[in-house]
């Protein structure tokens, strides 16, 4: 599964809770393997899900 199928997969709401876990592994073990898309997709998902907006974001 791609980063861009995982977070369609994780933002769909309408998804079973087994295809979100396995999506999210998946996700997960890209990027602990140096899938740097993998990595913006989880960085991507965690500010998603803050609902913080962009100007409270830290900066690296």
């Amino acid at each position: 599964m791609t980063p861009d199928e995982a977070v369609a997969v994780l933002t769909d709401p309408g998804t079973a809770a087994d295809a979100r876990y396995q999506a999210h592994a998946e996700l997960s073990a890209a990027a602990a393997g140096g899938d740097a898309s993998a990595e913006a997709a989880l960085s991507w998902l965690r500010f998603a899900r803050s609902e913080r907006p962009a100007c409270e974001v830290e900066r690296p």
